[in-house]
């Protein structure tokens, strides 16, 4: 809602009160219709979708870097043979 009061005050400033008062007058059929006809003169080609690039590949984990795995059965097990 918010969005919607901050546009129309643009609206006001940019646009002059005399081409407002054309649309004022109209029935919300008369709207429909004066929209869909000015939709219609919209060139899409203007405004092309942005494809995403490709994802960027994910970062190779180091596992055990800075301090190697240790299975804690392989460490019970060795502590049993001895």
């Amino acid at each position: 809602m918010h969005d919607v009061v901050l546009t129309h005050v643009g609206m006001e400033i940019a646009v002059e009160e005399s081409v407002w008062s054309n649309y004022q007058s109209m029935s919300a059929r008369q709207m429909a219709k004066e929209l869909l006809g000015l939709a219609k003169r919209v060139q899409l080609t203007h405004y092309p979708k942005k494809k995403r690039g490709p994802k960027k590949p994910q970062p190779r984990k180091k596992s055990g870097a800075s301090s190697p795995h240790i299975a804690t059965a392989r460490i019970l097990a060795q502590s049993k043979r001895r």
